[in-house]
């Protein structure tokens, strides 16, 4: 019990030094969010390049394949939880209730 306190204290204290870090951020660069169309040849890239990666060599190809089944693995909550996001109240309710 203790330690599922820990970790949710821990969870919520990044995020809350992520939100202020960002905040900072923004002060002096420039936010550009990529096309899906880019995000998706970079993940061909990557992925092609993982690829050829595990073929030289096992214990990539041990460690790669653990985090794949982790990905199909969460690709379920991920769908399940998609409409719902933490936004502001007046940012959700203008619409925005996805990521």
């Amino acid at each position: 019990m203790a330690a599922a306190e820990t970790h949710s204290w821990a969870y919520d204290w990044i995020n809350s030094l992520n939100a202020d870090a960002i905040k900072k951020f923004k002060k002096k660069v420039k936010i550009i969010k990529l096309k899906p169309e880019t995000l998706t040849a970079f993940r061909k890239t990557t992925k092609n390049y993982l690829d050829d990666l595990k073929t030289k060599h096992p214990d990539v190809k041990k460690v790669l394949d653990s985090q794949e089944m982790f990905f199909d693995d969460y690709a379920e909550w991920r769908d399940a939880r998609s409409d719902v996001t933490p936004w502001p109240y007046e940012t959700y309710i203008s619409g925005k209730t996805t990521e």
